[in-house]
């Protein structure tokens, strides 16, 4: 039996959280999880060490106390790996300023309602896609736009710039202007030959300096690095790691190649005998984080991974990525804007619900009056509120 015996969700620290509800203490469910479902000592250890840090990271949350998500969904290039709906640069320049215009809208929309009912923004994240992809005057009006939303309270203003051929000084001036504190710069591999395989366009050198400069303009930085990836031994994630502490980053997700349908890898799936060379990986990743000083605080699992491993993000004392806790834990409501964005509104009882907006760049941007309506209907649903 796997590692994770029964479990196939892809969030098993929410069963912590729910069998902490029906029990009377951590030690039967530590049992449970062993006993019941069939996870080794070692995993059950894990996600119950991950529980009780994310209910700390939670405590501040409440039901007027909100994130706010947004989606920008191009890319320079498509990863081979990836699956989620993004644009690739050269059919994507001409959307850019129609897209941040018909976003600006929405995120007016929605900003007028939070603060007609009284929500508080802890938490804002700029995902996608690449949103550093933008020129340098988009970028400013999408965060002018933002600054509208009440901050003064948020806790933590992140945006991905997970192409390290997207950064300049320019850009990270714009994001220090506008108060974004923290960034994320992902790799995924130091490798230049793995990098040129999964068309990523960019080189471990270009990767060294953005995070020099990132680091020089105070920004704290998130860093991903990915296992399984086609050609790469143990001896290549050792290596990447190892480069990756060298920068200093305030977190490192690992994460396990997953075979997605709309990605270009999916008709290559792993080989069984790369099964222990994965395992090899994770353990070493896990060891040297944890030894380094880096300890595990948000899980997550995906399916069609090499020997089920999950993705796992390691980060130093007091500077975890607040927004990556709430988005996997479903214990925070997250109004999000922009195609391919999905708002997820917790109501009584920890439910949630969810809608989701229209994954096409061009549909959204002729929509957006149509969408703005839809969503804000949604909201005023007496249901949500």
């Amino acid at each position: 039996m796997s590692a994770w015996g029964t479990l196939t969700g892809v969030r098993p620290v929410k069963l912590v959280q729910y069998l902490k509800q029906q029990t009377t203490g951590k030690d039967q469910v530590y049992q449970l999880l062993i006993e019941r479902y069939g996870l080794s000592k070692p995993n059950a250890s894990l996600i119950m060490d991950i529980s009780e840090r994310e209910d700390a990271l939670l405590r501040p949350i409440d039901k007027n106390k909100v994130a706010i998500y947004l989606n920008i969904p191009f890319c320079p290039s498509r990863c081979s790996y990836c699956s989620f709906i993004s644009v690739a640069n050269k059919n994507a320049a001409g959307l850019y300023r129609g897209y941040v215009d018909a976003l600006t809208l929405e995120i007016q929309a929605v900003q007028d309602f939070l603060s007609k009912h009284g929500k508080k923004v802890l938490l804002v994240y700029i995902g996608g896609g690449t949103p550093t992809v933008l020129d340098g005057d988009c970028l400013a009006s999408l965060l002018a736009a933002v600054s509208s939303f009440n901050l003064q309270n948020a806790l933590e203003y992140t945006v991905e710039a997970g192409r390290a051929d997207t950064i300049t000084e320019d850009k990270l001036e714009v994001l220090i202007r506008y108060e974004v504190n923290r960034i994320s710069i992902n790799p995924q591999t130091m490798n230049v030959d793995t990098l040129a395989l999964v068309n990523r366009h960019h080189t471990p050198e270009q990767v060294i300096a953005a995070v020099e400069l990132a680091h020089n303009k105070g920004l704290q930085v998130n860093m991903d690095m990915i296992l399984g990836l086609p050609g790469e031994g143990v001896s290549d994630v050792q290596d990447t790691l190892q480069q990756v502490l060298n920068m200093a980053p305030v977190n490192v997700t690992v994460h396990n190649l997953a075979l997605k349908k709309t990605s270009a890898m999916y008709q290559l799936p792993v080989p069984d005998a790369k099964q222990q060379i994965i395992a090899e990986m994770n353990a070493f990743c896990s060891r040297v984080l944890q030894k380094t000083g880096y300890y595990p605080y948000y899980l997550y699992r995906q399916k069609n991974t090499a020997g089920g491993y999950p993705n796992i993000g390691y980060t130093v004392s007091g500077q975890e990525c607040l927004y990556n806790v709430a988005m996997i834990s479903d214990r925070c409501s997250i109004y999000s804007c922009g195609a391919g964005s999905i708002t997820k509104i917790i109501s009584e009882g920890k439910r949630f619900k969810r809608l989701a907006t229209t994954k096409d760049a061009k549909h959204y941007i002729n929509d957006i009056d149509k969408i703005i309506e839809k969503k804000i209907r949604w909201f005023n649903d007496e249901n949500l509120r």
